[in-house]
């Protein structure tokens, strides 16, 4: 299967449209965000404005000159910890300037939507967040076994 790769101008037009405070809906093309987000979904992004932001919220922000979406998973010294659902130890220190969009809603290839705001989500990301290290050492430490 080959792979698509987006220019960063594309990701580019979008921090545009946020700036400008229009919601943007988009496709999921990569893996950072699975289980929660696959390739396919469609999802909704609406400009960030400087509210507080929960931890556990995923968000749209630009990192080293690369666009991403990835959750919150902590602040410390006015940075947040990001990272990605699908990632076990990649991480990034964001500031609040860097944060261009919040995700809002995302609507699956079944038909259903989420609301990714609410707080079954936020915490489904959180279990996930702290059993995706012991289920991967397992993994990890299965095929070593066998």
């Amino acid at each position: 299967m080959a792979k698509l790769i987006l220019p960063n101008s594309y990701f580019a037009e979008i921090a545009v449209s946020l700036k400008k405070g229009k919601d943007v809906r988009l496709s999921v093309l990569g893996n950072s965000m699975s289980p929660f987000l696959k390739k396919g979904d469609v999802i909704v992004l609406s400009p960030f404005c400087g509210e507080p932001l929960c931890r556990w919220t995923a968000v749209f922000y630009c990192w080293k000159g690369h666009y991403m979406i990835h959750r919150i998973i902590g602040k410390e010294s006015g940075y947040y910890q990001m990272r990605g659902d699908g990632n076990l130890w990649l991480q990034e220190e964001v500031g609040e300037h860097e944060i261009l969009g919040v995700l809002v809603k995302a609507y699956r290839s079944n038909g259903k939507s989420t609301d990714c705001l609410s707080r079954r989500w936020r915490y489904s990301g959180a279990i996930w967040h702290y059993i995706q290290f012991f289920h991967r050492s397992s993994c990890v430490i299965k095929n070593r076994i066998f």
